[in-house]
Protein backbone atom coordinates (compact mmCIF):
# COMPACT_ATOMS: atom_id res chain seq x y z
CA UNK A 1 0.00 0.00 0.00
CA UNK A 2 0.66 3.28 0.20
CA UNK A 3 3.61 4.98 2.49
CA UNK A 4 4.83 8.19 3.44
CA UNK A 5 8.43 8.93 4.25
CA UNK A 6 9.98 11.77 6.01
CA UNK A 7 13.08 13.09 5.41
CA UNK A 8 14.61 15.75 7.50
CA UNK A 9 16.50 19.54 6.44
CA UNK A 10 19.32 17.59 8.38
CA UNK A 11 19.63 14.44 6.36
CA UNK A 12 19.01 16.49 2.83
CA UNK A 13 22.10 18.72 3.85
CA UNK A 14 24.33 15.82 4.20
CA UNK A 15 23.27 14.58 0.59
CA UNK A 16 24.10 18.10 -0.29
CA UNK A 17 27.35 18.68 1.11
CA UNK A 18 28.31 15.32 0.35
CA UNK A 19 28.19 15.58 -3.79
CA UNK A 20 31.73 15.97 -4.82
CA UNK A 21 33.01 18.26 -7.10
CA UNK A 22 32.75 16.46 -10.06
CA UNK A 23 29.27 15.27 -10.20
CA UNK A 24 28.42 19.78 -9.29
CA UNK A 25 30.47 19.90 -12.14
CA UNK A 26 29.04 17.80 -14.84
CA UNK A 27 25.85 19.07 -13.68
CA UNK A 28 26.44 22.55 -14.41
CA UNK A 29 28.00 21.73 -17.59
CA UNK A 30 24.12 20.05 -18.18
CA UNK A 31 22.41 23.44 -17.07
CA UNK A 32 25.06 25.27 -19.39
CA UNK A 33 23.32 23.01 -22.40
CA UNK A 34 20.11 23.93 -21.49
CA UNK A 35 20.89 27.56 -22.92
CA UNK A 36 19.15 29.46 -20.60
CA UNK A 37 20.07 32.80 -19.89
CA UNK A 38 20.43 34.84 -16.70
CA UNK A 39 17.66 37.22 -15.64
CA UNK A 40 19.82 38.81 -12.45
CA UNK A 41 21.78 35.91 -11.74
CA UNK A 42 25.22 34.56 -12.66
CA UNK A 43 27.41 31.43 -13.38
CA UNK A 44 28.31 31.91 -9.97
CA UNK A 45 25.14 30.57 -8.86
CA UNK A 46 25.11 27.27 -10.60
CA UNK A 47 26.91 24.77 -8.19
CA UNK A 48 24.65 25.82 -5.08
CA UNK A 49 21.80 25.02 -7.82
CA UNK A 50 23.24 21.46 -8.85
CA UNK A 51 23.55 20.47 -5.55
CA UNK A 52 20.42 21.00 -4.46
CA UNK A 53 18.96 19.12 -7.90
CA UNK A 54 20.88 16.38 -7.35
CA UNK A 55 20.41 15.85 -3.98
CA UNK A 56 17.05 16.14 -4.60
CA UNK A 57 17.52 13.42 -7.44
CA UNK A 58 19.19 10.78 -5.45
CA UNK A 59 16.11 10.96 -2.57
CA UNK A 60 13.83 10.03 -5.86
CA UNK A 61 16.39 7.17 -7.06
CA UNK A 62 17.97 6.03 -3.73
CA UNK A 63 14.33 6.09 -1.84
CA UNK A 64 12.65 4.47 -4.47
CA UNK A 65 10.48 7.64 -4.22
CA UNK A 66 7.10 7.79 -6.69
CA UNK A 67 6.56 11.32 -5.59
CA UNK A 68 7.66 13.93 -3.59
CA UNK A 69 7.10 17.53 -1.71
CA UNK A 70 9.32 19.75 -0.48
CA UNK A 71 9.24 22.07 2.41
CA UNK A 72 11.40 24.50 0.99
CA UNK A 73 10.10 27.66 2.97
CA UNK A 74 11.84 29.44 4.41
CA UNK A 75 14.11 26.55 5.57
CA UNK A 76 15.93 26.48 2.37
CA UNK A 77 17.10 29.55 1.46
CA UNK A 78 18.04 30.28 5.04
CA UNK A 79 20.38 27.13 4.92
CA UNK A 80 21.83 26.91 1.75
CA UNK A 81 21.88 30.90 0.16
CA UNK A 82 19.52 29.58 -2.38
CA UNK A 83 15.61 27.94 -3.31
CA UNK A 84 15.53 25.17 -4.99
CA UNK A 85 12.79 25.89 -8.12
CA UNK A 86 15.38 25.82 -10.49
CA UNK A 87 16.16 21.79 -10.15
CA UNK A 88 12.83 21.62 -9.42
CA UNK A 89 11.43 22.77 -12.32
CA UNK A 90 14.42 20.35 -14.10
CA UNK A 91 12.78 17.56 -12.20
CA UNK A 92 9.20 18.20 -13.23
CA UNK A 93 10.84 18.45 -16.55
CA UNK A 94 12.39 14.99 -16.78
CA UNK A 95 8.90 13.59 -15.33
CA UNK A 96 9.71 13.30 -11.74
CA UNK A 97 6.23 13.76 -9.45
CA UNK A 98 7.51 16.24 -7.15
CA UNK A 99 5.39 19.22 -5.17
CA UNK A 100 6.89 22.12 -3.42
CA UNK A 101 5.34 24.04 0.00
CA UNK A 102 4.82 20.84 1.65
CA UNK A 103 1.97 20.02 -0.53
CA UNK A 104 1.77 16.25 -0.45
CA UNK A 105 -1.45 15.85 -2.25
CA UNK A 106 -0.08 18.31 -5.33
CA UNK A 107 2.76 16.08 -5.43
CA UNK A 108 0.22 12.94 -6.26
CA UNK A 109 -1.42 15.34 -8.71
CA UNK A 110 1.59 15.33 -10.70
CA UNK A 111 2.22 11.50 -10.19
CA UNK A 112 -1.27 11.24 -11.01
CA UNK A 113 -0.83 13.14 -14.72
CA UNK A 114 2.77 11.44 -15.07
CA UNK A 115 1.05 7.88 -14.58
CA UNK A 116 -1.87 8.25 -16.58
CA UNK A 117 0.72 9.89 -19.76
CA UNK A 118 -0.79 13.46 -19.62
CA UNK A 119 2.75 14.81 -19.70
CA UNK A 120 4.72 17.27 -17.12
CA UNK A 121 2.44 18.99 -14.80
CA UNK A 122 2.81 22.48 -13.13
CA UNK A 123 1.53 23.16 -9.78
CA UNK A 124 0.31 26.53 -9.17
CA UNK A 125 -1.10 29.18 -6.93
CA UNK A 126 -4.71 30.57 -7.88
CA UNK A 127 -3.89 33.98 -8.25
CA UNK A 128 -6.86 36.08 -9.11
CA UNK A 129 -9.78 35.12 -11.90
CA UNK A 130 -12.43 37.19 -13.60
CA UNK A 131 -16.26 35.65 -15.62
CA UNK A 132 -13.53 34.06 -18.23
CA UNK A 133 -10.40 33.21 -17.06
CA UNK A 134 -7.82 32.49 -14.01
CA UNK A 135 -4.24 34.08 -13.88
CA UNK A 136 -2.06 31.28 -12.68
CA UNK A 137 1.33 32.16 -10.64
CA UNK A 138 3.70 30.44 -9.06
CA UNK A 139 7.42 30.59 -7.30
CA UNK A 140 9.43 29.96 -10.86
CA UNK A 141 9.40 25.98 -10.65
CA UNK A 142 6.78 24.91 -13.59
CA UNK A 143 8.21 22.31 -15.96
CA UNK A 144 10.09 24.36 -18.83
CA UNK A 145 8.78 22.30 -21.76
CA UNK A 146 5.75 24.11 -20.71
CA UNK A 147 6.38 27.58 -21.02
CA UNK A 148 7.33 30.04 -24.28
CA UNK A 149 10.65 28.76 -25.66
CA UNK A 150 13.97 29.81 -24.92
CA UNK A 151 15.07 32.77 -25.99
CA UNK A 152 11.82 34.13 -26.96
CA UNK A 153 9.92 36.54 -24.61
CA UNK A 154 8.22 34.81 -21.88
CA UNK A 155 10.83 32.17 -22.45
CA UNK A 156 12.84 30.68 -19.31
CA UNK A 157 14.99 32.70 -17.54
CA UNK A 158 17.13 31.94 -14.21
CA UNK A 159 16.51 34.47 -11.79
CA UNK A 160 16.10 35.38 -8.40
CA UNK A 161 13.35 34.84 -6.20
CA UNK A 162 10.79 37.89 -6.57
CA UNK A 163 10.61 38.25 -2.79
CA UNK A 164 13.06 36.91 -0.48
CA UNK A 165 16.08 37.91 -2.93
CA UNK A 166 18.01 35.05 -3.39
CA UNK A 167 18.53 32.42 -6.51
CA UNK A 168 17.27 30.25 -8.36
CA UNK A 169 13.91 30.16 -10.08
CA UNK A 170 12.83 29.93 -13.07
CA UNK A 171 11.03 33.24 -15.04
CA UNK A 172 9.02 32.17 -17.77
CA UNK A 173 6.08 32.62 -18.89
CA UNK A 174 3.47 28.92 -19.72
CA UNK A 175 3.06 29.59 -23.52
CA UNK A 176 -0.08 30.65 -24.78
CA UNK A 177 -3.09 28.62 -27.30
CA UNK A 178 -2.39 25.67 -25.56
CA UNK A 179 -5.34 23.54 -24.38
CA UNK A 180 -5.27 23.06 -20.59
CA UNK A 181 -6.81 21.09 -17.73
CA UNK A 182 -6.51 22.57 -14.16
CA UNK A 183 -7.41 20.10 -11.53
CA UNK A 184 -6.80 19.59 -7.85
CA UNK A 185 -7.02 16.02 -6.06
CA UNK A 186 -7.16 17.09 -2.10
CA UNK A 187 -8.31 15.58 1.48
CA UNK A 188 -11.46 16.77 3.33
CA UNK A 189 -12.69 15.44 6.82
CA UNK A 190 -11.00 11.96 6.16
CA UNK A 191 -12.13 11.88 2.71
CA UNK A 192 -10.88 12.70 -0.76
CA UNK A 193 -12.40 15.05 -3.45
CA UNK A 194 -11.40 15.89 -7.15
CA UNK A 195 -12.42 18.58 -9.35
CA UNK A 196 -10.88 19.21 -13.15
CA UNK A 197 -11.96 21.78 -15.47
CA UNK A 198 -11.06 22.67 -19.01
CA UNK A 199 -9.28 25.30 -20.90
CA UNK A 200 -6.72 27.09 -23.21
CA UNK A 201 -3.80 29.57 -22.52
CA UNK A 202 -3.99 32.69 -23.73
CA UNK A 203 -1.32 35.51 -23.62
CA UNK A 204 -1.15 37.69 -19.97
CA UNK A 205 -2.71 40.96 -19.97
CA UNK A 206 0.48 41.81 -17.77
CA UNK A 207 4.17 41.31 -16.73
CA UNK A 208 4.19 39.01 -13.33
CA UNK A 209 7.84 37.81 -12.38
CA UNK A 210 8.47 33.71 -11.36
CA UNK A 211 6.25 31.40 -13.21
CA UNK A 212 2.70 32.39 -14.85
CA UNK A 213 -0.41 32.10 -17.28
CA UNK A 214 -3.32 33.17 -18.28
CA UNK A 215 -6.33 31.18 -19.11
CA UNK A 216 -9.39 31.22 -20.51
CA UNK A 217 -12.23 28.46 -18.99
CA UNK A 218 -14.41 27.07 -20.78
CA UNK A 219 -16.94 27.16 -17.25
CA UNK A 220 -17.12 30.20 -15.18
CA UNK A 221 -14.57 30.61 -12.58
CA UNK A 222 -16.51 32.23 -10.47
CA UNK A 223 -18.92 29.81 -9.80
CA UNK A 224 -16.36 27.07 -9.43
CA UNK A 225 -14.37 28.92 -7.26
CA UNK A 226 -17.00 29.74 -4.69
CA UNK A 227 -17.91 25.86 -4.57
CA UNK A 228 -14.24 25.03 -4.22
CA UNK A 229 -13.64 27.22 -1.23
CA UNK A 230 -16.89 25.40 0.76
CA UNK A 231 -15.33 22.52 -0.09
CA UNK A 232 -11.85 23.33 1.40
CA UNK A 233 -9.73 23.04 -1.80
CA UNK A 234 -6.33 24.22 -0.85
CA UNK A 235 -5.07 27.07 -2.36
CA UNK A 236 -2.82 24.83 -5.54
CA UNK A 237 -3.68 23.70 -8.75
CA UNK A 238 -2.46 21.36 -11.07
CA UNK A 239 -1.85 22.46 -14.72
CA UNK A 240 -1.41 19.83 -17.56
CA UNK A 241 -1.78 20.21 -21.39
CA UNK A 242 -4.69 18.92 -22.76
CA UNK A 243 -8.16 18.54 -22.34
CA UNK A 244 -8.93 15.59 -19.59
CA UNK A 245 -11.87 16.91 -17.46
CA UNK A 246 -14.23 14.02 -18.63
CA UNK A 247 -11.12 11.57 -18.21
CA UNK A 248 -10.45 12.44 -14.46
CA UNK A 249 -14.00 12.08 -13.79
CA UNK A 250 -14.42 8.48 -14.74
CA UNK A 251 -11.05 7.69 -12.83
CA UNK A 252 -12.30 9.04 -9.97
CA UNK A 253 -15.65 7.74 -10.28
CA UNK A 254 -13.35 3.97 -10.31
CA UNK A 255 -11.93 5.29 -7.31
CA UNK A 256 -15.17 6.44 -5.33
CA UNK A 257 -13.92 9.71 -4.64
CA UNK A 258 -16.49 12.39 -5.39
CA UNK A 259 -16.05 14.35 -8.70
CA UNK A 260 -17.29 18.38 -8.16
Amino acid sequence: GAQVQTFSLIEFANVVNELTPEAVAADIAKVKALGLPHKDTTDDDLPMASRLYLALRSFFENENLDAMTVREWPEMPNTFGQWPYLGIARLADEGRAIGIEGDADGALCAWMAESLGLGRCYLSDWLEHDEETITLWHVGAAPMSLCEPVGTPGGPRIAIHFNIKKPTVIEATIRANMPVTVFRFWRLDGKYYFTAREGGTMKPKRHLMATNALARMKDDPREWFEEMCYRGMPHHVAVVQGHHAAFFKRMARVMNIPFL
